[in-house]
């Protein structure tokens, strides 16, 4: 567990290198058991530290922006958290597909509207009532 002297920065290094390298983290089959690796000059924090401190802001998480490729400066950014999780390789939900919902509701109902797009009804209710996907 981090100890609190470490900056969200470090912290945020160490995560990535867990999911990465350690087999045991509860993340690694989305990460290194997929074969996602860091570059080299990554191995220190110093090397990340270098290309990535300078544009992180309170509250960033790291983010691939290619969620299938690997971590190192070209690929990764600072974003919030619902940048990031709309950038997950699994998520089939875009704000195209947020707005053609809305646009076919009430036409089809929300269970209908779920299985034409593939996900859940709670997602099409959330979207519907502008708590998700807005934009």
């Amino acid at each position: 567990m981090p100890k609190k002297n470490m900056t969200p920065v470090y912290v945020s290094w160490l995560h990535m290198k867990q999911r990465c390298n350690n087999p045991n983290s509860h993340r690694y089959d989305r990460y290194g058991g997929r074969g996602i690796k860091y570059c080299p000059e990554w191995e220190t924090f110093a090397g990340f530290q270098t290309d990535m401190e300078s544009s992180w802001f309170s509250g960033a998480v790291l983010d691939r922006i290619d969620s299938d490729g690997n971590y190192h400066k070209g690929n990764c950014r600072w974003a919030t958290k619902t940048q990031s999780l709309r950038n997950r390789s699994n998520v089939r939900m875009t704000l195209e597909i947020a707005n053609k919902i809305r646009e076919l509701y009430p036409e089809l109902n929300q269970y209908a509207l779920a299985e034409k797009f593939d996900v859940d009804q709670s997602t099409v209710s959330r979207i519907l009532n502008k708590e998700a996907w807005n934009g």
